[in-house]
């Protein structure tokens, strides 16, 4: 194992699409950039699985107000207003760049291609129902997109390394200055010494179930958070529903192509969505309560058709979708077409939403540190997902400012020189669970973790008690369990720095939930089990001070209230109970 020593303008962290954009927009700029990736830009990470993406153009009578107005009722009135309205309004010129890119669209007359300039593509409404009425989805036409982005971010002239897994963020006079890092097949010990530094290493989960989410373990963020950035909005859990014998599986089925409707019930045979009717993110806290109150397991309908009907339907389904699920399911020998498939919602971690606290110009509270994508906190999705393609949508767009604002931070900023002192223990701490020669494994830590956060009782039907249980064991592995954590080659030390990202991760996530004391959207406290109007129409925010999380709220701009006049009823269409 060698040092490797690389200066460079920007250092971009991340190879999903914020990355890429990020990488792109500023070497437009005449930047010399950096994209570093853990796995290999391209194949990792969820932008990997995305069916499209929200675009919104006023040529094609979009309404702004309408729009808005279904990101802010649906996230009940926690989603920021400003920033929703920079990415919808930015979103078609990042389409256009996708199209440059060579990604294609599905057309209106089903075709695949690309988009002529102010051609509409496929928009269908995404799970069209009272609470979505608005915003439309433009379809993938291949799921070859990010191999895409990876051609444009090399024929841009960047420098592309994959496989390096970056521990810990480089800091200097109150400055971010770079990074460290390891190769996870070499074990080659990497320094790269930037002027500014774009974070776009994706969410916070807990290698749970569901696509996408086996190597998003807030990494990012929490380097972010002991390098003393802001965290905001990370009580919001993510909660995915999975067929219970294909636990990767999850089903939004061919809804658009066939006109079913994926019809889930309660052990009793009973619908309890109410009038959303269709499985979706808005109802996701409706699963767990359902079990909660003794009525599960939980169903998936069969379709009640025959399969090869839809067999040109289901191809195309399968060939732009996260799946391809129908196949998936047909070698594990079941059949949504026939079979009444038992599930369950998995907790998976933090939702999209949350994450390092940023401006409208991707900058955080530390100078020469830049967050996009699922690691920003920008405040998009309030207390509930607003939409499908909104995760590629605040990718494209917070990446190509992230980018820029980095760019114009680095070509005007002179290089900080950094303390070959600081650096050697940087490399101590990287390397110091694969150096031990006993201790704790990768495998038994994770194992505690997940047992920890994943019950549904703890992070989906919240209580207080059961909150602070949960935290106490997470301390205990913070303050044990790490400092005796133990890697046996490259790869787990990999997972060693994972883990560690992860305990304090599930310490965040917890100490925020505890203080939120209100139900909300897909954020349920069986302690507090309405929604707080007066208390809480704030963000919950978190940072690093004198060795101790300190946490807070802020109230939300006032834009982003609503109608406050609106009875309770009214103005909140997703009920808890029936």
């Amino acid at each position: 194992m060698i040092d490797k020593i690389i200066e460079t303008d920007i250092l971009v962290i991340g190879g999903g699409l914020a990355g890429c954009f990020a990488a792109v927009r500023a070497r437009e700029l005449g930047a010399d950039v950096t994209l570093v990736d853990k796995n290999n830009v391209g194949r990792s990470g969820c932008s990997v699985y995305a069916a499209g993406m929200l675009v919104f153009n006023p040529d094609w009578d979009d309404d702004i107000d309408a729009w808005l107005e279904q990101f802010s009722r649906v996230g009940e009135y926690l989603v920021d207003r400003s920033w929703a309205e920079i990415l919808l309004r930015e979103s078609y010129a990042r389409h256009r760049d996708l199209v440059s890119w060579g990604v294609s669209y599905y057309r209106k007359d089903g075709t695949i291609g690309f988009p002529e300039p102010g051609e509409e593509p496929s928009r269908p409404l995404w799970l069209k129902s009272k609470y979505r009425r608005t915003c439309r989805l433009s379809e993938f036409g291949s799921k070859d997109k990010m191999l895409l982005a990876r051609k444009k971010v090399i024929d841009s002239g960047c420098r592309l390394l994959d496989r390096i897994m970056i521990t810990e963020l480089l800091k200097k006079d109150d400055r971010v200055a770079g990074a460290v890092g390891f190769h996870v097949r070499t074990g080659d010990f990497h320094v790269i010494k930037s002027k500014a530094t774009v974070m776009a290493s994706g969410m916070l989960s807990f290698k749970g179930a569901g696509y996408g989410r086996q190597f998003n373990t807030g990494d990012g963020m929490m380097m972010g958070y002991r390098a003393g950035a802001e965290l905001k909005s990370l009580e919001w859990g993510g909660i995915m529903y999975v067929i219970k014998e294909c636990d990767t599986v999850i089903v939004n089925g061919p809804t658009w192509e066939t006109g079913k409707k994926d019809d889930i019930t309660n052990a009793k045979g009973e619908f309890f969505l109410g009038d959303e009717g269709n499985p979706g993110a808005v109802t996701l806290i409706l699963w767990p309560l359902e079990f909660h109150a003794g009525l599960g397991p939980i169903y998936h309908e069969p379709y009640g058709v025959d399969r090869e009907q839809f067999t040109e339907e289901i191809r195309k389904y399968e060939e732009k979708s996260e799946g391809p699920w129908i196949t998936m399911l047909h070698r594990a020998g079941m059949d949504i077409f026939k079979d009444r498939l038992e599930q369950y919602t998995a907790f998976v971690g933090a939702r999209p939403g949350g994450g390092l606290r940023i401006n409208s110009k991707c900058e955080t509270n530390v100078p020469g540190l830049f967050v996009a994508g699922d690691a920003s906190g920008c405040g998009l999705g309030g207390a509930n997902y607003p939409s499908g393609g909104t995760g590629m949508m605040k990718a494209a767009v917070s990446g190509h400012r992230a980018g820029q604002s980095g760019a114009e931070f680095a070509l005007k900023t002179e290089k900080i020189q950094l303390d070959e002192s600081d650096i050697a223990m940087y490399k101590d701490i990287t390397y110091a669970p694969v150096n031990r020669e006993s201790g704790f494994s990768t495998d038994h830590v994770l194992t505690r973790i997940q047992q920890t956060v994943f019950p549904y009782e703890v992070h989906m039907v919240m209580h207080e008690k059961r909150l602070q249980s949960a935290l106490t064991m997470i301390e205990f592995f913070r303050d044990h369990f790490l400092p005796r954590l133990r890697a046996v080659d490259l790869h787990d030390l990999r997972k060693a720095h994972e883990v560690r990202n992860l305990v304090l991760g599930a310490e965040v996530l917890l100490r925020a939930s505890l203080v939120r004391t209100e139900s909300r959207g897909c954020f349920y406290r069986e302690d507090y089990p309405r929604r707080d109007d007066k208390n809480w129409l704030k963000w919950v925010l978190l940072k690093e001070e004198g060795g101790k999380m300190k946490t807070w709220a802020e109230p939300v701009p006032e834009d982003s209230w609503g109608d406050t006049s609106m009875s309770y009823d009214e103005r909140y269409s997703l009920k808890y109970t029936r």
